[in-house]
């Protein structure tokens, strides 16, 4: 197999929801398919600042696609490539949400800001009652995403009710105000969260971009859902799909190889499968 670009997803693939891992050998795989020609990268819906974090802890040098798709950041560059109009719609949909939202709820339950960071800070409070916070992910650009937690004296749970209310707003006004019907992806349970897209994004997008600026097939996606499986067309090589041992069902009928382990053991295992195939 010739050398190309290994891209990986990130939430419940490389890491868990409390971002942990579960493999050390990880890092020692990445510098070997590195140091072997390949260019390593991430591909996920996370924003484009969150994302380079991760890319620095993990190692990764090669590309990041970030927010579905939609941004893609070259190595070496400082600035990433985004659609301005597409960014104007998310501008005005967080405009109006904030509005709402602090018209609605008491002004200290409404937090603008990076989650990761806004969470872990809340996560070692001890209020005297339980409250209810919704994030407002201020680090994407060409997506929409909320966080809502109720903080305990225990940790931060999930908060159906609320989030489920902060969905009918955001989809009120992405319906009424725009006329959009966008893609959503809600997590009530463990991340107790909500990511909105237009309709047409996908992380093949981004892919896209990267093999016309000259990167060169084979593309290989290790990820755990639907959203990472992506279709290039006709006219392009199909990307080789790996899925770790957690990945929905759907995912895995379109992967050539499923792991058993879950999450970064499971990545591991993908990487161990891949660099045992017979070189083209």
């Amino acid at each position: 197999m010739k050398n190309g670009l290994l891209l990986f997803d990130l939430d419940r693939t490389l890491v868990d929801h409390e971002m942990a891992i579960n493999d050390q050998r990880i890092f020692d795989w990445i510098k070997r398919f590195q140091a072997a020609g390949w260019a390593v990268g991430l591909n996920s819906d996370r924003s484009i600042e969150q994302l380079q974090f991760y890319a620095k802890a993990f190692g990764t040098t090669g590309p990041i696609i970030g927010e579905k798709g939609n941004i893609v950041l070259f190595p070496g560059s400082k600035f990433p490539s985004i659609d301005p109009k597409i960014t104007n719609i998310f501008d005005m949909v967080f405009a109006e949400l904030v509005l709402r939202l602090r018209h609605e709820l008491t002004e200290n339950q409404v937090i603008l800001g990076n989650p990761s960071t806004v969470l872990l800070q809340l996560n070692g409070c001890q209020p005297d009652q339980p409250f209810t916070v919704v994030v407002i992910n201020t680090t994407r650009k060409t997506s929409f995403a909320i966080n809502v937690k109720r903080v305990t004296k225990t940790g931060l749970l999930p908060d159906r009710v609320m989030l489920q209310r902060i969905c009918r707003t955001v989809e009120d006004i992405f319906q009424n105000k725009f006329h959009i019907d966008p893609w959503t992806d809600i997590n009530y349970d463990v991340y107790s969260s909500a990511i909105y897209h237009l309709p047409q994004a996908s992380k093949a997008n981004g892919v896209a971009t990267l093999l016309k600026e000259g990167y060169t097939p084979p593309v290989v996606m290790v990820g755990d859902s639907m959203s990472d499986f992506m279709f290039m067309g006709p006219k392009q090589e199909p990307v080789i799909h790996l899925a770790v041992g957690n990945a929905d069902p759907a995912y895995k009928e379109k992967c050539v190889y499923s792991a058993r382990h879950h999450r970064t053991k499971g990545v591991v295992q993908c990487l161990s499968w891949l660099s045992k195939q017979k070189r083209q």
